[in-house]
């Protein structure tokens, strides 16, 4: 059972990505980010809602904890609808799973965790990923790259990297405990932020958007839920160096065959190189 739940979690890491750009494509000049959001938040407060039904701890200063995730969940998935609609599916995916550079750099500096040869080999791979996805010898290349994917990107990065720090932190401080609580409050933190995100924004489109495309961001919150309670269940059953490898590049893996047979992206020969050795770099990363 345990490795039905590791093949599971390859696709429903990949998931994320692949069911954003197929919402954008179907939302194409209409204002659907803080729809998107506020949807997809919701689909993943049910998942936990639903989850801690079976183990449930309540612990007052683990708010805080909720509150930080909850924020940095909300604007990871924000980076990574706005990313998706501004650049290419391959390298956004990229750049969400090499944050694990600025988790491993947090460790290091703050937590005294000891960086291998391994680590080192990986983030010298990763840096070197980056600036051969970021260079383009064609200007008038049909996936150019622009401004504003770097900014979402690196925002995409930041954001997802602090989720992970926060979440470990917590773990650090209390263990096993409180981690459904730690989901269903940060969740619920996050979904008030989008509902204001959302009545502030234009909702001209709102009823068509949510009509046509509104399953697509409430299935990939439940899928984000579903994701974070298969790597739980493993936790127990399978060693960390086996679960966070494949989970990290079969996704990256399946978003960028997704990218060139789904959405037919075409990338320079030079970024297909960086993407490679970005593979490499999150494998090294996280054996």
């Amino acid at each position: 059972m345990p490795y039905i739940y590791l093949i599971l979690s390859v696709f429903l890491i990949a998931s994320n990505s692949i069911l954003g750009t197929f919402y954008n494509k179907k939302n194409v000049g209409k204002n659907s980010t803080a729809i998107y959001n506020l949807l997809l938040v919701f689909g993943a407060l049910i998942s936990w809602a639903l989850i801690s039904l079976t183990s449930f701890e309540f612990h007052a200063e683990t708010l805080w904890f909720s509150l930080f995730f909850g924020v940095s969940y909300l604007l990871c998935n924000l980076s990574m609808i706005l990313a998706l609609k501004n650049g290419p599916v391959s390298l956004t995916s990229l750049f969400l799973q090499l944050s694990l550079i600025g988790v491993t750099i947090w460790g290091f500096i703050f937590w005294n965790e000891k960086i291998n040869l391994t680590v080192i080999i990986g983030l010298i791979v990763a840096v070197i990923s980056i600036t051969f996805c970021l260079y383009q010898k064609n200007d008038s290349s049909e996936n150019k790259l622009n401004a504003k994917w770097l900014f979402f990107a690196c925002a995409l990065f930041l954001s997802n990297g602090a989720c992970t720090v926060i979440q470990k932190t917590q773990i650090r401080v209390y263990g096993e405990n409180y981690g459904n609580m730690l989901m269903l409050f940060a969740m619920l933190f996050a979904c008030v932020f989008c509902l204001i995100h959302f009545l502030l924004s234009n909702k001209k489109d709102a009823k068509v958007i949510i009509k046509r495309t509104g399953y697509i961001p409430l299935i990939a919150g439940f899928f984000n839920g579903m994701l974070n309670l298969f790597v739980i269940l493993m936790a127990t059953k399978l060693p960390s160096s086996v679960v966070y490898p494949i989970i990290s590049v079969g996704g990256l893996c399946i978003s960028i065959f997704a990218s060139v047979v789904i959405f037919k992206e075409k990338l320079e020969k030079n970024q297909w190189i960086g993407i490679a050795l970005g593979v490499l770099a999150v494998l090294f990363l996280t054996i």
